[in-house]
């Protein structure tokens, strides 16, 4: 757009291919970089083609591109960073079960924290949905000199069953179960076929904001954003809804 050709950015290169990576090859080169820089785990990221470059390229091969965060990609381009050594650790990161954390660029560093959910503002609050007697999503202040608060999450499929959960800031499950995404102070966590199941906006020095909620456990169902809060009984293929307010 007039945008990218005011900054003096390819949008498309000389076999005609588009700078835009297509959806589903976006989230495999995720899922391969283990969604992180490959060279420093870092998960706010830029899509880098390896071999080869973008202007090179006939097509978007995930095998050959990965994520570089700003950093890193800055010294690929000064010719500090190799891109044979981007390639080596693009199949090491690949082998390994490593999984960046990617709350630790955030200028969030304070135990007093406020989450706006919905119309609501909790301070001091940890535990934020609980369902059947289980913590489902609990925010609670940073540990260990961490620049961003504690994330527990258990994220379920819509029949109820769970699909990947987050521990103390670390996913754990298959990385075919759920994707994540950082844009600007945005964080997007998408649960089963893409359903955006929790989006969170930091504002730094201290707020969270919860954009989104969608979440199952067990037969219920809580959806929140910034029209509706809503939570649901889930009857075989028919759901239930009551409206919480916002």
């Amino acid at each position: 757009g007039g945008l990218s050709r005011a900054l003096g950015i390819m949008t498309t290169n000389r076999h005609g291919l588009s700078r835009k990576i297509p959806s589903k090859i976006a989230r495999e080169i995720r899922r391969r970089s283990r969604f992180g820089c490959v060279n420093c785990r870092c998960a706010i990221y830029q899509y880098e083609h390896i071999d080869p470059e973008f202007a090179d390229a006939r097509k978007h091969d995930p095998r050959a591109i990965c994520l570089l965060c700003g950093g890193c990609h800055d010294r690929v381009t000064r010719g500090r960073l190799s891109k044979e050594t981007v390639k080596a650790k693009y199949l090491e990161i690949q082998k390994s079960q490593d999984v960046a954390r990617p709350f630790e660029e955030f200028d969030l560093a304070t135990n007093q924290i406020s989450i706006v959910l919905g119309s609501a503002t909790f301070e001091y609050a940890q535990c934020l949905l609980r369902i059947n007697g289980e913590d489902v999503l609990t925010i609670s202040p940073p540990k260990d000199g961490a620049a961003f608060p504690t994330l527990n999450g258990i994220f379920c499929d819509r029949s109820g069953s769970e699909i990947f959960r987050i521990t103390d800031n670390v996913w754990e499950g298959p990385t075919e179960a759920w994707d994540v995404q950082i844009t600007g102070t945005r964080l997007t966590i998408n649960a089963d076929q893409q359903r955006p199941a929790l989006v969170l906006e930091v504002s730094p020095p201290s707020t969270v904001r919860v954009v989104k909620l969608d979440m199952y456990k067990d037969n219920c169902h809580f959806i929140c954003d910034e029209r509706q809060t809503l939570i649901g009984q889930v009857h075989g293929l028919t759901t239930t809804y009551i409206g919480l307010g916002n």
